[in-house]
């Protein structure tokens, strides 16, 4: 036991000498940030919107939140423009944190002469920028977190030669998931492609099922169709024969429920969300979305 101990000793040492913070902005970027950073000591990783359920778009910092980002030396967020609250925070609370940015080389980046990641105003609207809910997308994303923790890491072979491992680790699990989530679009009827979403937040994924996004219910800030919208809606469903409408549970809108009854169609609840920041709960969700999907269709 004594040699067990001073062992792990030594490996901790050789990777990090104290506590470096770093905060995941949501559980799921923070999930990938810790599959990212397993196994390697000297990293305290957390979750800054633990408590959120939904999109952070029109979210406030609370003093809780202030004190959680305190001391961080990174940080590491979706992009995209999602973190807009964050915008001019970073300064006042951890001036010397380095962002990495899970939708670098995936969304479009910042206008030039921006040199905040988080600028809602820049990046919103153009693209869709839930990308951490399609099997596909998320593997491209934790090369983007590990190619920056890596860099961040430069100076310490051991650590950076670790986070690829890491990174490789779960990209392999990401891409043997999304192969069967190309399978199972081979297997989608013509008749039961076309679907509506209540949010953008499933457009990747469903694409990446084989699906046919023919519209989003909620516009961009969360509100429901209008009564004269919603009718509107009801007769594309009917013209256009689409098959479903996709949502998340825990969203319930007496909205979409009434759409989705006078137009004669289902609802099917997703998962955007894990419940926890766990690497394994995030995969999981993606398992647990294709398995509801096959079940949909028969």
């Amino acid at each position: 036991m004594k040699h067990f101990l001073t062992g792990l000793l030594l490996v901790a040492g050789i990777f990090a000498s104290a506590q470096t913070k770093v905060i995941g902005t949501t559980k799921s970027v923070t999930a990938l940030t810790k599959a990212v950073l397993s196994s390697i000591p000297g990293y305290q990783t957390e979750v800054l919107l633990g408590d959120l359920a939904g999109c952070p778009h029109d979210y406030s910092l609370t003093p809780a939140d202030m004190k959680r980002l305190s001391g961080a030396k990174i940080i590491v967020i979706n992009g995209g423009g999602m973190e807009g609250f964050l915008e001019g925070v970073i300064k006042r609370a951890c001036p010397n944190a380095k962002i990495v940015d899970a939708s670098k080389g995936i969304l479009p980046q910042p206008k030039a002469g921006c040199t905040n990641p988080t600028h809602c105003k820049h990046n919103h609207s153009h693209h869709n920028e839930h990308i951490l809910v399609s099997p596909a997308m998320t593997a491209r994303a934790i090369h983007a977190i590990g190619s920056q923790l890596r860099a961040i890491n430069a100076d310490n072979p051991k650590v950076a030669e670790q986070i690829s491992k890491n990174v490789l680790q779960y990209y392999q699990q990401l891409q043997k998931l999304s192969q069967m989530y190309s399978n199972f679009a081979r297997t989608v009827p013509q008749g039961k492609k076309r679907v509506l979403i209540q949010h953008s937040v499933f457009e990747y994924l469903l694409k990446e099922a084989g699906f046919e996004v023919k519209g989003t219910i909620f516009n961009h800030d969360s509100q429901e169709p209008s009564a004269s919208d919603a009718a509107k809606l009801i007769r594309r469903i009917r013209k256009e024969k689409i098959f479903a409408i996709i949502a998340e549970p825990g969203k319930n809108s007496k909205m979409t429920e009434r759409i989705a009854r006078e137009a004669g169609i289902p609802i099917i609840y997703l998962q955007a969300t894990p419940k926890n920041d766990s690497p394994g709960e995030f995969f999981r969700i993606m398992v647990r979305n294709l398995a509801i999907l096959k079940k949909a269709i028969k």
